[in-house]
């Protein structure tokens, strides 16, 4: 081969070479307009908020994690705006600009809390004492949140505090008083009593509605367009599978306080000691978790819409949304 062949060879092979590094240059070079997105954080009450890794922006896909540590005398609630969460710390991926509050709300007085968040219970029962048709099947429930109950019953002094009267007066009851546990009380008068204790400790009314039926009017519902806002931090009933828990006190016995019938009467006032009276809340033995009176004295209203059970895992259940009527079940 003659060296001007060499030559145009060479030449060639260099400019191959010099097109493709050139090429491959401008492929892997770094977009330096990528777009930036921003993350701005605001908090109610007392606490503190942290964003890893802290800067003015974010770039497409990112990864961050927000944490909410709130002070001695709060507690941490959620997140809302552009996310919805419980999560703390929460790992989010960044896709647009976002705009969060995290929430912290003053720690309920007088409440029991109940540890359930990552808890899993068997719900129903197989047991030959249980009524079959609203206690099967049993099935597995989990939840992803705390939540606080009261350890006692509302008695009658509580409720005419807040609602200014006292149901129980003037039908002929010889058991009133403002101790004993209040009854003749609705699903709605129950509603109502929860959000009216929200407004007075500063919280979020759960039940919103249009309007309120008077005991004059013929009315289809109640509480005209209810709704019921889980996501809400304030006072209102548990649901069933809440109160199911709460009740149980962590025990898979048949009772809370274990399998034995006969000693239902530490813990509980029922048909054989209670003179078909209520009695004053708080005089038998709690359960696990502090919990009084959560068998006999009086029926407790749950907050779920009447409704069957699953038969598979089912995670935070509210019961069944929307039914043409509206029917409510209590637990004993």
């Amino acid at each position: 081969m003659s060296m001007m062949h060499i030559k145009h060879w060479a030449l060639i092979a260099f400019c191959a070479f010099l097109f493709i590094f050139c090429f491959c240059a401008r492929w892997n070079k770094p977009t330096d307009d990528q777009t930036q997105y921003t993350v701005s954080i605001s908090k109610t009450e007392s606490g503190t908020v942290s964003v890893i890794p802290n800067k003015a922006s974010y770039t497409l896909g990112e990864t961050i994690q927000l944490s909410a540590t709130p002070d001695s005398a709060n507690i941490f609630i959620g997140w809302y705006g552009d996310i919805s969460s419980t999560a703390n710390p929460c790992t989010l991926v960044i896709t647009k600009n976002l705009t969060i509050e995290a929430r912290f709300a003053k720690m309920p007085s007088g409440m029991a809390k109940i540890s359930s968040a990552g808890k899993t219970f068997s719900m129903g029962s197989a047991s030959s004492k249980a009524v079959k048709d609203i206690e099967s099947p049993v099935h597995q429930v989990r939840f992803t949140y705390d939540f606080y109950m009261d350890p006692y019953e509302v008695t009658q002094g509580q409720y005419s505090s807040i609602v200014g009267t006292n149901p129980v007066s003037g039908r002929g009851y010889p058991d009133i008083g403002d101790s004993l546990p209040v009854f003749e009380v609705s699903w709605y008068d129950a509603a109502l009593y929860c959000n009216e204790m929200s407004r007075r400790r500063g919280y979020d009314t759960v039940y919103s509605y249009t309007a309120v039926c008077s005991g004059n009017q013929v009315c289809p519902y109640v509480l005209e367009n209810l709704e019921v806002h889980y996501d809400r931090f304030g006072y209102r009933l548990p649901t069933e599978a809440e109160w199911e828990y709460a009740c149980r006190g962590g025990t898979a016995a048949d009772f809370y306080w274990g399998n034995a019938e006969s000693d239902a009467g530490a813990y509980t006032w029922y048909f054989d000691n209670s003179q078909n009276m209520t009695h004053a809340v708080g005089r038998k033995l709690p359960n696990a978790y502090g919990l009084y009176d959560m068998s006999g004295n009086v029926a407790e209203w749950v907050n779920d819409w009447l409704g069957t059970y699953s038969d598979t895992l089912v995670e935070n259940p509210v019961g069944p949304r929307h039914l043409p009527l509206e029917q409510f079940e209590s637990s004993w």
